[in-house]
C-alpha cells in the first residue's frame, strides 16, 4: 500500500511538472489559449539590436565657378589663357583694344565740351528774351526755335556723358583678371574678336577639392560634425575609395526633412568632374533595433503583408510593413513590438477574433 502511495504521489508530481511547462510554452497557462480555439504555434517577436548603414547617393560639385563678361561690347585685343589653362585668382584673362576706345573718348569729351557752349549760350539769350523782344532784336518765333534747340542739346548732352562714362570704363579696365582660381573650362574670343556686351567671354572653374553634396535625413543631424572625415565612391570611378571631410552643413531642412552637406574631397589629380555621382555609406554610432519573425507567419492579401497576433486567447490580424528578408526570416519595420507572440503555425484557418488554442 505505502508503494502505491508513493507512485501515485510520483505521478501526480509529473503531472503537475508537465502542466507548468505546457503552461510556459503558451504563454501564461491557458490566459493566451481557448479549449475548442483554432490550434496554433507560436512565437515571440525577436529583437534585434544593430548600427544602422545607410547607402546616400550624391553629386560631385565644383567649390566655385565664373562666368567672365564684359558689361560693353568691346574689340578684343589679346586673350592670354586657352580651354584648359589653370588661372589663379588675378591673373590676366584677355585685354580690350584700347585705341579705338581712346580715340571714340576723345571725340566724345570734345562734343561734350561743344554742347555745354552751346547750351550755355542759348540760355543766356534765353534769360535776356523780354528785353530783345521789347527792342526788337527777335521775334518769338526765334525764341520758340532757341527753347527747342536748348531741350534737344541738354538730351544729347546726357547721352554722351553716358558715353563717356562707359568708354572711360573700358580704358580703366582694358586688362580683365581672374575672379578666382580654377581651370578655363570656356573661350568664347580670340584676339581681334568682338565681345558682345553681356556675353560670358571666359568660364572658371575650381574642383580642386571637389564639392560632394548629399541630402541626409534630419533625423541623424546629431551624428554629423563639420570637418568630419567620411568615404565616398564614385560610380564613374570604380574600385576606387575617396576620403574627403564635412565642410558644409545646411541649417534648414529640405522639402522630406532632409538637409544637405558637403563633403570636401582632395582633387589634385582632377579625376572628379562635375555632375559625377557619389555613393556614402553612412554607419551611424546610434544602435538601433528591428523586429524579426519567421517568414511562415506572414500572411498577405491583396499586397498587404499582415500577420495574427495572439492576444488573451484571440486571434489578431495585424497589418505589417516589411523590409528585407533573409532565409526564412523577415524584418518587420511597422507594425510589431516586442515580445508580440505571432502564429507561425495553423494561420491559414484563423480569421480576425478567432479563438485559438496555442501547441507548440
Amino acid at each position: 500500500m505505502r508503494y502505491f502511495n508513493q507512485r501515485f504521489i510520483l505521478l501526480v508530481v509529473f503531472l503537475f511538472i508537465l502542466s507548468v511547462s505546457a503552461c510556459g510554452q503558451k504563454g501564461g497557462c491557458g490566459l493566451e489559449s481557448k479549449k475548442g480555439g483554432v490550434p496554433v504555434t507560436v512565437e515571440e517577436v525577436e529583437v534585434r539590436e544593430f548600427m544602422p548603414v545607410m547607402t546616400i547617393r550624391g553629386k560631385v560639385r565644383p567649390n566655385d565657378k565664373a562666368a567672365v563678361a564684359y558689361p560693353n561690347e568691346v574689340r578684343v585685343q589679346e586673350v592670354f589663357v586657352n580651354k584648359g589653362s589653370y588661372v589663379n585668382e588675378g591673373e590676366p584673362l584677355f585685354r580690350i583694344a584700347e585705341d579705338e576706345i581712346t580715340n571714340q573718348l576723345n571725340i566724345s569729351r570734345a562734343r561734350k565740351t561743344e554742347l555745354e557752349t552751346l547750351i550755355d549760350k542759348n540760355t543766356n539769350i534765353m534769360q535776356g528774351r523780354e528785353g530783345l523782344l521789347d527792342e526788337g532784336k527777335v521775334d518769338q518765333g526765334e525764341i520758340t526755335r532757341l527753347e527747342k534747340e536748348i531741350a534737344q542739346n541738354q538730351a544729347e548732352l546726357e547721352r554722351v556723358k553716358a558715353e563717356i562714362e562707359k568708354l572711360s570704363y573700358d580704358v580703366d579696365h582694358a586688362l580683365v583678371t581672374s575672379p578666382i582660381s580654377g581651370l578655363v573650362t570656356r573661350k568664347n574670343v580670340s584676339a581681334g574678336g568682338l565681345a558682345r556686351a553681356g556675353d560670358a567671354v571666359i568660364a572658371i572653374v575650381n574642383i580642386n577639392p571637389a564639392h560632394v553634396a548629399f541630402s541626409l535625413n534630419g533625423k541623424i543631424s546629431e551624428e554629423i560634425a563639420v570637418d568630419a572625415p567620411l568615404d565616398i565612391y564614385i560610380d564613374e570611378i570604380p574600385n576606387k575609395k575617396f576620403t574627403g571631410k564635412i565642410s558644409y552643413i545646411s541649417p534648414e531642412l529640405e522639402g522630406g526633412g532632409n538637409f544637405e552637406i558637403l563633403l570636401a574631397v582632395p582633387n589634385e589629380e582632377r579625376l572628379l568632374k562635375s555632375e559625377m555621382t557619389a555613393t556614402l555609406e553612412f554607419k551611424s554610432d546610434i544602435p538601433k533595433h528591428t523586429y524579426i519573425v519567421p517568414v511562415s507567419s506572414v500572411m498577405s492579401r491583396a499586397s498587404q503583408p499582415y500577420v495574427y497576433k495572439v492576444g488573451k486567447g484571440v486571434a489578431i490580424k495585424t497589418p505589417i510593413t516589411i523590409g528585407t528578408t533573409t532565409g526564412n526570416q523577415v524584418e518587420v519595420i511597422r507594425g510589431l513590438e516586442a515580445k508580440d507572440l505571432v502564429v507561425v503555425k495553423g494561420a491559414e484557418d484563423l480569421f480576425d477574433g478567432a479563438d485559438v488554442n496555442i501547441w507548440r
